[in-house]
């Protein structure tokens, strides 16, 4: 196999070798996929592959057929996996440039879908965790929903999850996600109003004594996410 004489031991190589634990949404022999725990947009994930490629320029050079092959392969099977078609960024970084700056030298693409939850530059000056410094947890003052969704992206690894009911063709379907005190509980539900039975979602977020309750919208976004979590860590 491959390696760069240049290439250093760093984050990616050690989670390739399960020296460090990750979400993987999928994986094959060549490459892998996974949430990264520090993310961009809603749903921000990571594409690496299994060899030692410090960047785009020594990947498309020296990886071989196989190996791109096999990358190209867990870029795909992750998009079919997420969902996501089309209003997406697919992008790598080479060294530091002035609009660049890769920060981990093993060649990774980025996908971002979704909400913006801050821009790139600042995601570069702060490490991953950024969340935990932040002030006025407690009272919840700032948009829960986004909240939610970077405590869900952030601390996906650390939290524990676990699902009850029968899927989403049964009566109540939920996923509760919890990381320390935060505790994050999304429910589809079935209500029975007469002859019509219209699909229900609801989610709520709880932090010591506080506890909010999401707008339709972004109870569909988080349950939906749970439960791909659920799936990823369940495998």
């Amino acid at each position: 196999m491959y390696a760069n004489p240049k290439y250093k031991e760093n984050l990616f190589t050690k989670i390739w070798h399960g020296k460090i634990p990750s979400t993987i949404i999928c994986e094959n022999e060549h490459a892998m996929s996974f949430f990264n725990i520090n993310p961009i947009s809603e749903t921000s994930i990571l594409i690496i592959p299994k060899g030692e490629f410090i960047d785009w320029h020594d990947f498309s050079a020296n990886a071989g057929a196989e190996m791109a092959k096999g990358f190209n392969e867990v870029c795909s099977r992750t998009m079919k996996e997420l969902g996501i078609s089309e209003n997406y960024n697919k992008l790598t970084n080479v060294r530091k440039g002035p609009v660049s700056e890769q920060s981990i030298f093993h060649y990774h693409e980025h996908i971002w879908f979704g909400k913006l939850i801050r821009g790139i530059s600042e995601n570069q000056k702060k490490p991953a965790r950024w969340i935990e410094s932040l002030k006025n947890w407690r009272d919840f003052h700032f948009d829960t929903a986004d909240w939610a969704k970077i405590q869900i992206a952030q601390h996906v690894h650390d939290a524990s999850i676990k699902h009850e009911g029968s899927g989403e063709n049964g009566a109540r379907d939920s996923y509760i996600w919890q990381y320390k005190d935060i505790k994050i509980t999304a429910m589809f539900h079935v209500v029975t109003m007469g002859a019509v039975m219209p699909k229900n979602f609801t989610c709520q977020v709880s932090r010591g004594n506080t506890t909010k309750h999401l707008e339709l919208n972004d109870s569909i976004y988080i349950y939906k996410r749970l439960k791909l979590i659920y799936r990823c860590k369940n495998k």
